[in-house]
């Protein structure tokens, strides 16, 4: 079951669970946000898009080869201040944090 949950407050940021909740593997995705951060969730999650406010595909800029392999608690946001405008989960899941 893929899920963009509902927005949970922590500190201030808003939180949402993007990604598959349960099992299989069905894409779920954040469009046209501002967000702050993302945290891998779930180790061997897959990201197929992630792109910043600038719509710079941010895993080519950041080096994040299709052969990644992501490990929870990762943490990953935009260069220079900038915010994440968009991610798709393929696979696995992470927690997005915008404000």
């Amino acid at each position: 079951m893929s899920t963009v949950s509902q927005d949970m407050m922590t500190d201030g940021l808003n939180i949402r669970v993007v990604g598959n909740t349960g099992t299989g593997a069905s894409a779920a995705s954040l469009t046209n946000q501002k967000i702050k951060f993302i945290v891998i969730n779930l180790a061997g999650t897959t990201i197929s898009t992630l792109t910043d406010e600038l719509d710079r595909n941010l895993l080519t800029l950041l080096g994040f080869t299709s052969s990644f392999q992501w490990q929870t608690g990762m943490i990953v946001r935009a260069p220079q201040g900038l915010t994440i405008k968009a991610v798709t989960v393929a696979g696995g899941n992470l927690l997005a944090y915008s404000e």
